[in-house]
């Protein structure tokens, strides 16, 4: 990832997902109930008021039969270091 983010602007994905990327995805989801968010890729991240990180990811309903879905998920990790899902959405419309 590049270290010359310009603020709003996204870095796009170089290599491997960073390690600070998946702490911050896995706190996020850790506070998620009913629904299976997997990774699969690390797209990139933005800076704003903190740092969103963007994954591409499959979700899945907690339920008998659910079927799983490509979903980009935007966590942002705010100057206090909270970590949240601020957006989640297919990635095929």
């Amino acid at each position: 990832m590049s270290e010359q983010s310009k603020l709003g602007g996204w870095t796009y994905a170089e290599g491997l997902m960073p390690r600070n990327a998946l702490e911050v995805l896995t706190e996020a989801l850790s506070k998620q109930v009913g629904v299976n968010i997997t990774p699969v890729l690390f797209l990139g991240s933005q800076v704003v008021s903190g740092v969103n990180y963007a994954f591409l990811c499959w979700k899945s309903v907690v339920a008998p039969n659910s079927e799983a879905t490509l979903n980009v998920v935007i966590v942002n990790r705010d100057p206090a270091g909270v970590c949240s899902i601020v957006k989640n959405y297919p990635a095929i419309q």
